[in-house]
C-alpha cells in the first residue's frame, strides 16, 4: 500500500494526477525487475479525497489503467477490503456538514506480467468472508493476535493505533494465497505496525 497520493497534494482541477502516475511507475519498473515471470503485485491504491473541495480523486485508477494500456501488466483481479477505519473523508464534510459519507472499503489490485500466475484457492480456507462468498474476492480483515505485539506497545509510543495501518492479515492473504513455502515476498512500503 504505497502513500495513495503519492508525493502530492490531491487537487479537484486535476482528479486524475498523471503525475501519481509517473511516480508509481518507477515502482512498478522494480518490481518487474525483481519478480519471476510469474510473480504477482498485489497493490492497494485507494482513491483519495481532493484537499480544496469535497470530491474523490482517482489518480490510482488511471495509474492502473496506464500499466494495463502499455500491455507490460495484466490485472488478475480486483479485491474489496472492508476497514471501516480507513480513508475518512475531512471531518468539515462528514461529522460537521455531513454531506460526505465515511469510506470503508479500498480496492486492491492483483497484477502480473502474465496471466499464467501459479495460485491455488484453497490455500485462503482460513480467511472465510462471511458476508460474501467464503472464496470471495470482498475481504473482511482485521486485528488478529499477531497484531497483539504492536497494539500492545501503543499505549508506550502513541496515544492510540495508527487507523491506516495494515492488521497482519491483510498481507498474509495474499502470501497464502500467492506464494509456497520458500518463495520470496517483498514489502517494499512496509505497512505501519505490520
Amino acid at each position: 500500500s504505497p502513500w495513495f497520493t503519492g508525493p502530492y497534494e490531491p487537487s479537484s482541477d486535476d482528479p486524475t494526477n498523471p503525475a501519481f502516475g509517473d511516480w508509481l511507475d518507477g515502482y512498478m519498473a522494480e518490481f518487474a525487475r525483481v519478480l519471476r515471470p510469474d510473480g504477482s503485485v498485489v497493490i492497494e491504491t485507494g482513491c483519495s479525497w481532493a484537499r480544496d473541495r469535497p470530491v474523490r480523486t482517482v489518480q490510482n485508477l488511471a495509474a492502473i489503467s496506464r500499466l494495463l494500456a502499455r500491455g507490460d501488466w495484466h490485472l488478475l483481479q480486483e479485491f474489496y477490503w472492508y476497514n471501516p477505519e480507513l480513508l475518512d473523508a475531512r471531518d468539515e464534510w462528514v461529522t460537521e456538514g455531513r454531506i460526505r459519507l465515511h469510506d470503508c472499503v479500498t480496492t486492491w489490485f492483483w497484477l502480473a506480467r502474465t496471466p499464467d500466475v501459479p495460485v491455488d484457492t484453497r490455500r485462503v480456507r482460513g480467511f472465510q468472508n462471511y458476508l460474501t462468498q467464503p472464496f470471495g474476492n470482498f475481504l473482511t480483515m482485521g486485528d488478529s493476535a499477531a497484531d497483539y505485539p504492536y497494539l500492545d506497545g501503543v499505549p508506550e509510543r502513541l496515544s492510540r493505533a495508527d487507523a491506516d495501518r495494515f492488521p497482519v492479515a491483510a498481507p498474509l492473504y495474499f502470501i497464502r494465497l500467492l506464494t509456497e513455502e520458500g518463495e520470496r515476498v517483498v514489502d517494499p512500503f512496509c505497512g505501519i505496525g505490520s
